[in-house]
């Protein structure tokens, strides 16, 4: 593809995407004004003056605060690589602790990364919740710095223009932004475009559009899998940079839930639409109505006064003796309006955008007398009706960013190779999102276990069914209990041949002390009758 046919294209999924813009323009008014689709203001500009109500952007960023401390929280262990032992038949094989030890570092390496301040992925992350959220997508571009380490950018949904693979999956991205003179001479100093350097001098801040292509090589090309181009929109003929490429596609874009035969995602925000407006125009009528109760309108005669007349408090209208009648004196408007009852409905409606942004399945349950382990089991239940978002989530985020990183890792010589042991390995999750999603059968497994032990006190053989062991292990999986912290089965099995070889040697100690006790009685006896015949005891 030529320059200009790589622009072209941009163009035509800009166009494909008009109608995503507008309703994403109308769900930026009330939810997220500091982004913009189809309109471009003045920096620092005020964005908010269609908002009545800021419930609606309160709630959302409670949802994407809750997914970013539910998912990815810094502060803890949201995820572990372990060995896929599927492809194994569960089947121990050779090199597999070197395997897992390997897999182990490569965790502690991805952790630090992540956590690193000079890569941001935390703010990175919460942006792109935030995105996710309020129009249903979420785009991430990770810049792999070689030596300086990863970055990752959280990029505005405006500049994006997307196409997928023949299986739904995000594999072209066309991004289109601005730079200035002076930002591309420090991102490209070997390869400034000529109309940049013309202007580069005298006006280094003047801004450039440049769109950035990621899109499959052609079939049968050689190379990496993905190629990349750096291009000026309005000199499509002056390259920046040399055409670049990836082994794995650099960008993420995840979305909230996709609506079939559409590419964009649809977000919560978007649902939510006409319960947001009406709330909204709720609060705008509600306050005019309580604006007429605290302040009402004045019915003042056309004569009389000496000058126009003040309603502000504590202030006092002169008027000429004698010209003011009885009948007229100034009066205010009867008001019959009924603010409370604006403010049922408007809490009404509050309570329906709260719900649909999972504002009360967030937060912990409350009610009187509930047990912490009643808290957490109702909160569990209520999270795991987000499973289908959380499952595109782990499909669409969280499994493309791990790998990325981890390859990424390994090709700049930050982790070593992996061992020869290591075929494949499963990405184990462990925020507390992925945990309520996989706890369901562990109630199961428990609620099992308290009926076996009360058919065991009519015959204890029921036990005999239990594997205690297993029990133990799978409900560690489930809690997202750590691996350190859980023996090993060899371990486990030498310590119950220990136990039990110790229960053995007590056993023998006991018998033979009783055999003893026996014998030394049975000595005492013989010696008493003894005693007894020797007297004349018959």
């Amino acid at each position: 593809m030529t320059p200009r046919d790589i622009l072209a294209r941009a163009d035509r999924l800009k166009s494909a995407r008009a109608v995503f813009s507008m309703h994403w323009q109308e769900v930026a008014d009330y939810v997220r004004p500091s982004s913009e689709f189809t309109r471009i203001t003045t920096p620092g500009t005020k964005r908010i003056t269609r908002i009545f109500h800021t419930g609606p952007v309160t709630a959302a960023d409670q949802l994407a605060a809750g997914l970013h401390g539910m998912l990815t929280s810094p502060a803890l262990r949201w995820f572990r690589l372990r060995l896929d032992r599927s492809s194994a038949d569960g089947q121990e094989t050779p090199g597999e602790d070197d395997a897992s030890v390997w897999l182990d570092g490569a965790t502690e390496a991805l952790y630090a990364t992540f956590n690193s301040p000079r890569g941001c992925f935390t703010t990175a992350a919460h942006e792109l919740y935030q995105d996710i959220v309020a129009f249903g997508n979420g785009p991430l571009f990770m810049d792999d710095g070689g030596i300086e380490g990863i970055r990752f950018h959280t990029i505005p949904l405006a500049d994006c223009f997307i196409s997928l693979d023949a299986y739904g999956t995000v594999d072209t991205l066309f991004r289109m932004y601005q730079l200035t003179a002076h930002q591309i001479a420090g991102k490209w100093p070997d390869d400034v475009p000529e109309p940049v350097r013309k202007v580069l001098e005298k006006e280094p801040d003047r801004k450039f559009d440049l769109v950035h292509a990621v899109f499959p090589k052609p079939e049968g090309a050689k190379g990496l899998r993905w190629l990349s181009y750096y291009l000026l929109k309005d000199h499509p003929d002056e390259p920046i940079g040399k055409v670049g490429g990836y082994d794995r596609f650099p960008y993420i874009f995840s979305r909230w839930k996709r609506r079939s035969g559409e590419d964009y995602g649809v977000g919560p925000a978007m649902d939510l639409l006409p319960d947001i407006r009406l709330l909204n125009k709720l609060e705008e009528v509600n306050l005019r109505g309580v604006a007429k109760v605290v302040d009402p309108a004045v019915f003042v005669p056309d004569d009389g006064f000496l000058g126009p007349l003040t309603t502000a408090p504590n202030t006092i209208n002169y008027f000429r003796a004698g010209q003011l009648m009885d009948g007229d004196r100034p009066f205010t408007l009867p008001n019959a309006a009924r603010p409370d009852i604006g403010a049922e409905k408007t809490a009404e409606v509050m309570g329906r955008i709260e719900q649909g942004f999972y504002v009360t399945w967030m937060n912990l349950p409350t009610r009187p007398n509930m047990t912490a382990t009643e808290v957490l089991q109702r909160r569990d239940e209520q999270l795991r009706l987000l499973g289908p978002m959380v499952s595109r989530l782990q499909e669409e985020f969280l499994g493309p960013l791990i790998a990325w990183t981890l390859d990424t890792l390994v090709r700049n010589g930050a982790l070593p190779p992996a061992p020869e042991g290591l075929f494949t390995y499963e990405i184990e999750y462990q925020s507390p999102l992925a945990l309520s999603q996989k706890t369901s059968d562990a109630d199961g497994v428990i609620r099992w276990v308290q009926g076996v032990a009360e058919v065991a006190n009519m015959d204890p053989a029921a036990l005999d069914v239990v594997d205690a062991g297993e029990v133990v292990r799978f409900l560690g999986t489930r809690f997202g209990v750590p691996p350190r912290v859980i023996r090993s089965k060899a371990d486990a099995a030498q310590m119950a041949q220990a136990r039990q070889q110790q229960q053995q040697q007590m056993a023998q100690i006991s018998g033979a002390q009783g055999i003893a006790r026996a014998a030394k009685d049975g000595a005492g006896a013989m010696q008493a009758l003894g005693a007894m015949a020797g007297q004349g005891a018959p």
